[in-house]
């Protein structure tokens, strides 16, 4: 079954209400349509029905924020024991949208969601994959972080993503509960630290996986992800996507196209 409109599309129907950009405020006129790319890019999912209410096409963000943030990055390239994974990545994760992420994930703030949510419609999709052959998984969080946290980021994100793309979700990747967090640790820790954190709970439905996290920093968590998959399907074609990646002059390699 293809995704249906995730529960927080409430507040994407107030920004409509209220027409202020959710990064920095300033009044917007969000009633037209927004004329700019990316939107267009998911056509074959325009004759969905919900496709054609006004909310869900109105800009959460200003035409200044949407063109500081937006659709700006190449494809990242990780690397790891003589493969490559594409990464899509929707900004960088600098200031401010560092703050933003912050917000959301520390503190469940909607309007950072919302900011989200905009950067994640421009997000560059992965040639060939559709609903019949490829799933998007979240990257798996663990029971102490969830009731640490008391909710899991990357899944909604992975909702609305499923939601655009019209992609279905499948959270059949499993994580060890690690008390260690990747938060603070160096490149070569983090790699230790996840290395062997992710298992198949069940078979992979489909040839291609897209794995999808909230911030990619060096990529660690979602290789170990992609070995884990690997090792029980091998010929399995991975790609990556995340909201946030990186910053101007610091981030993975670009990917050779």
């Amino acid at each position: 079954m293809l995704a249906r409109l995730p529960p927080y599309a409430l507040a994407i129907l107030s920004s409509y209400v209220h027409e202020c950009c959710q990064l920095c405020g300033q009044t917007i006129e969000v009633k037209p349509k927004l004329d700019i790319g990316g939107v267009a890019d998911h056509a074959p999912f325009c004759h969905i029905p919900v496709y054609h209410a006004p909310f869900y096409h109105a800009p959460l963000l200003c035409m200044y924020c949407h063109a500081q943030w937006a659709g700006r990055l190449p494809i990242f390239a990780m690397r790891d024991d003589g493969r490559e994974i594409a990464l899509y990545a929707s900004a960088y994760y600098d200031v401010p949208l560092k703050q933003v992420m912050t917000a959301f994930k520390d503190k469940g703030d909607v309007s950072s969601l919302m900011v989200l949510y905009h950067l994640m419609r421009y997000v560059k999709r992965p040639q060939g994959v559709n609903a019949d052959n490829a799933v998007l998984i979240p990257t798996p969080t663990t029971s102490s972080r969830l009731v640490e946290r008391g909710f899991y980021p990357v899944l909604i994100l992975t909702r609305y993503l499923s939601f655009l793309w019209q992609i279905p979700m499948w959270q059949g990747v499993a994580r060890l509960d690690n008390v260690i967090h990747q938060r603070g640790l160096s490149r070569s820790d983090r790699l230790h630290n996840v290395k062997h954190d992710f298992y198949l709970a069940d078979p992979l439905p489909t040839r291609h996986a897209i794995l999808v996290d909230d911030v990619v920093t060096t990529g660690s968590t979602l290789l170990a992800m992609a070995n884990a998959i690997w090792a029980e399907h091998s010929t399995a074609k991975i790609y990556a996507v995340c909201a946030l990646h990186g910053r101007e002059a610091i981030h993975l390699p670009i990917l050779d196209e």
